[in-house]
């Protein structure tokens, strides 16, 4: 879940650091940038919530109000796909076919 600061600043995690957002509804872009994973489009942010994942797009928004996961994997673009699709088969709520 996302942390409210007394100062009214919100806390997510990606890749286990912690980043504080004045703003409590970040673009996936912000976070990457904010994160110092840049340039942003060689990566994908990834949400964690229990028993799934899902990425999302550089322009979509996380509202860190609402007590939602605010866990996050960031990948490089390449590594992403490969690497999920081998470990699990899935990628968010996607079926893939595994790499041989």
């Amino acid at each position: 879940m996302s942390k409210q600061n007394p100062d009214g600043s919100f806390e997510l995690e990606v890749n286990g650091a912690v980043i504080t957002f004045k703003d409590p509804v970040p673009t996936a872009s912000q976070i990457l940038r904010e994160g110092r994973f840049t340039p942003t489009d060689e990566h994908i942010l990834i949400r964690l919530q229990k028993g799934s994942s899902n990425a999302l797009g550089l322009d979509e928004s996380v509202d860190l109000r609402n007590g939602e996961s605010a866990k996050f994997d960031r990948r490089r673009m390449e590594q992403s796909c490969s690497a999920t699709s081998a470990r699990t088969g899935k990628f968010g709520s996607t079926e893939m076919a595994p790499t041989n």
